[in-house]
């Protein structure tokens, strides 16, 4: 009997963590960070629009609809694919920044190529997310390359603590994407007003 009462207090703890980890999360809506405006203020960036950004045709099936971090589930803002997403967070940085124009010449559209998230470790955890981004100038491209960015991060045996910096660090690479795009040499060469 006395050793029933550690044993229910480890499975309810066991439990507690269990029910913490099992959710389903919507990433938050993108908004401009301080890095790209810094960024593109001195870039020379003619002003874009932002087109269409799909799934690329490699991308597994479900990849661009929703990510697992152990028992959670991370999915874009209702109604719309991590593809779409990537478009958004890219169109809320040149917002930002003044740079959007619907009206432009110029035009960047995109495909999502890959990502990943593994929280599965108890030390660390990572992601990485990679697209192609095409740009073209009254029609004509200008600009295609495909660009990968990756981030690693402290994780924990506690879901409770472990899914929300997954959550976080996942979500933190869409900017960190769309920022590696606004800064490529190639990328401002070809958009040069």
């Amino acid at each position: 009997v006395l050793m029933r009462a550690p044993l229910l207090a480890l499975l309810a703890l066991a439990g507690a963590f269990g029910l913490s980890a099992c959710a389903t999360t919507p990433m938050v809506e993108p908004v401009a960070s301080m890095d790209t405006l810094q960024a593109l203020q001195t870039s020379g960036l003619a002003p874009i629009r932002v087109g269409a950004f799909k799934p690329d045709a490699a991308l597994p099936p479900g990849k661009d609809r929703s990510i697992n971090s152990r028992a959670s589930t991370i999915k874009p803002p209702t109604g719309k694919s991590f593809a779409a997403y990537l478009g958004q967070t890219l169109e809320a940085e040149l917002k930002g920044a003044g740079k959007l124009d619907a009206a432009s010449p110029l035009e960047v559209t995109g495909f999502l190529t890959e990502s990943t998230l593994d929280s599965a470790g108890f030390v660390t955890a990572n992601g990485a997310l990679a697209a192609r981004f095409v740009v073209t100038r009254g029609g004509a491209v200008v600009y295609d390359k495909v660009l990968r960015v990756e981030a690693t991060w402290d994780s924990n045996f506690i879901g409770a603590i472990a899914i929300p910096a997954a959550i976080n660090n996942y979500n933190a690479l869409y900017p960190k994407l769309a920022r590696a795009l606004l800064q490529d040499p190639d990328f401002v060469a070809a958009t040069k007003g």
